[in-house]
């Protein structure tokens, strides 16, 4: 089975190492499914004493690996879930995720074109609470990237509640 994941890789099939999908593969997401996000807004805030700097807007998504995008073979045993979501002259993304559950062995990353990544993320996020605000990677595309063995993948729970589109 190994041997035929290695072979897979070098014949443009997924990429594998250690018998698991490599995650962040620029191929793997040529055909992923795309949501695209309005652009940052123009006019920034001055900062205020006593306040949070505000660095992103908050765009509502309301939908995870059940609504958006499909499942699609990610080498032997495996499968991957992968969204792309780019803002035209965004300075970073981020986004929020509730519920946020995976399955023993799955994995959630967070890429961007130009190599950035965040990950693995697992089971219940680090905090343990079924919630994730993820990091703001730059630029303004990221890709989202849920790997996760074939049995497994009915029991992945990742929502997007937010996305947020730095304009710092």
């Amino acid at each position: 089975m190994l041997a035929a994941a290695m072979l897979a890789g070098c014949a443009g099939g997924p990429p594998m190492k250690n018998g698991k999908p490599v995650p962040c593969v620029a191929r793997s997401f040529v055909a992923a499914s795309s949501l695209p996000l309005p652009p940052p807004r123009s006019e920034i805030p001055p900062a205020r004493k006593g306040r949070a700097l505000e660095m992103a807007d908050a765009v509502p998504i309301g939908g995870g690996v059940k609504d958006i995008g499909v499942w699609k073979p990610a080498g032997p045993g495996w499968s991957a879930w992968r969204l792309k979501l780019s803002s035209d002259g965004a300075k970073s993304l981020s986004v929020r995720l509730q519920p946020f559950d995976l399955p023993s062995g799955s994995e959630l990353w967070l890429c961007t074109p130009d190599g950035a990544r965040q990950g693995p993320y697992s089971r219940k996020g680090p905090a343990k609470t079924a919630r994730l605000q993820t990091p703001a990677l730059p630029g303004g595309e990221l890709w989202l990237e849920v790997l996760a063995p074939v049995e497994a993948t009915s029991g992945v729970q990742v929502r997007i509640v937010d996305a947020y589109v730095g304009f710092r």
